[in-house]
């Protein structure tokens, strides 16, 4: 979301002109659209990155948005690394036979990791990952993002049709100009 905002004074001496518009953006959505075929029983899957431009800040939260078409989430493993730092988003939940994955994926969200529905879509909402994305706090937004799908099991197919990143944007100078920095 962007913000726009402008000032002007008022005191005993009456109204100031208003200031130049600001602004700055809470966060910065980053996507993969597919589809991309997942295969069937390969325990390595197939890889779907995202690329950061440089001068992004480093992580401070992350959240994850995934749309996968699949006939049986129990045989899905997904995982995120970037640079030396990874995490499990689901791990085979146990007993999830229902069909497709439409959620967002994120540590303090409130449905439980590995869990499932029995109807479309299987997981869905807001969910905590099998492992937090805390591990990748402070590490460089920029670079190579991948999410990695692998159907561990026979029988049923699917595809990554989207995944989308969202990191909080690096705060600028103009918004701690004045005085108004918190480490001060």
């Amino acid at each position: 979301t962007t913000y726009f905002w402008r000032v002007r004074s008022l005191n005993a001496c009456g109204t100031g002109t208003n200031s130049s518009v600001r602004s700055f953006t809470t966060i910065n959505s980053y996507c993969f659209v597919g589809p991309l075929s997942i295969p069937d029983t390969n325990p390595t899957g197939v890889n779907a990155t995202i690329t950061i431009p440089a001068g992004q800040g480093n992580v401070s939260a992350a959240s994850m948005s995934i749309d996968v078409t699949h006939t049986y989430i129990g045989d899905l493993v997904l995982s995120v690394s970037h640079g030396l730092a990874a995490a499990d988003i689901i791990n085979r939940p146990s007993g999830c036979s229902a069909d497709n994955i439409h959620a967002t994926f994120f540590d303090a969200a409130s449905g439980a990791p590995n869990t499932c529905a029995t109807s479309s879509p299987a997981i869905s909402g807001e969910v905590r990952p099998n492992q937090a994305f805390s591990t990748f706090d402070g590490v460089s937004n920029e670079g190579t993002w991948t999410l990695n799908v692998s159907d561990r099991a026979g029988g049923d197919v699917g595809t990554l049709d989207s995944w989308c990143i969202d990191l909080p944007a690096p705060l600028g100078d103009l918004i701690f100009a004045d005085g108004f920095d918190p480490a001060n």
